[in-house]
């Protein structure tokens, strides 16, 4: 049974704001009770399917700037491959014709590089770039979108514990999440807090200097 829509107000607004136009027609030949049944279920199963969604919706806190230049260059990049490789058997014919072996080896060289090489060189830089970085209020955990060698986003879902700072991190590399290293840029965050979490400056410091162990071990062997 329904509890007393007397006890809260603010609930019984919304209940006959998403159900009075819907049951209406249903009620004009069924009693009183079995309504109020029928537009009690209707409501409940309405703030049900806004709770879940609002569970799934991420809050952005980051992103990244050079995203929309990222994206055009690695499609001109595959636009330009995958053109180098449908023109591959008009230029043997042409090359072979013209310039002989030696100049098929120079031409090949050429075209190769910017073929195969380049692709696969723009995407080792441009793969720990995040653009975009949301935060679930709900899960406490953020997910970072990169994208992938053929231009599709791909989400890495992670919360605070699973982030490592490399005490000497590589070429644009912030911080690893699963052994995969991502790079952001501090100052485009909304709020450095989230920075901060991320980075574990949050965290109290170890100021331990060397190993107890060791060190312990050490001292036995000197008695």
């Amino acid at each position: 049974m329904y509890p007393s829509l007397y006890i809260w107000p603010n609930h019984f607004r919304l209940f006959t704001k998403y159900t009075s136009r819907a049951c209406v027609p249903l009620c004009r030949n069924v009693d009183v009770k079995a309504c109020m049944k029928v537009m009690w279920f209707m409501y409940n199963r309405k703030l049900s399917t806004q709770k879940s969604t609002s569970d799934k919706e991420d809050d952005p806190v980051y992103y990244g700037n050079l995203a929309p230049q990222i994206r055009r260059v690695k499609i001109f990049s595959l636009c330009t491959s995958f053109g180098g490789i449908a023109a591959q058997p008009f230029l043997l014919q042409e090359v072979t014709h013209f310039g002989g072996y030696a100049g098929l080896l120079a031409v090949y060289s050429f075209i190769g590089f910017f073929t195969f090489v380049s692709p696969f060189l723009i995407h080792s830089i441009t793969k720990k770039y995040v653009t975009e970085l949301s935060l679930n209020a709900h899960t406490g955990k953020y997910t970072a979108t990169v994208y992938t060698f053929f231009v599709q986003k791909r989400k890495i879902t992670f919360s605070t514990d699973d982030v490592n700072v490399p005490d000497i991190p590589g070429m644009f590399t912030s911080f690893c999440v699963k052994g995969i290293p991502l790079f952001v840029d501090p100052r485009l965050f909304d709020d450095p807090v989230h920075y901060r979490n991320i980075m574990g400056f949050n965290k109290p410091l170890d100021l331990k200097l060397g190993n107890n162990s060791i060190d312990d071990g050490k001292a036995e062997k000197g008695q």
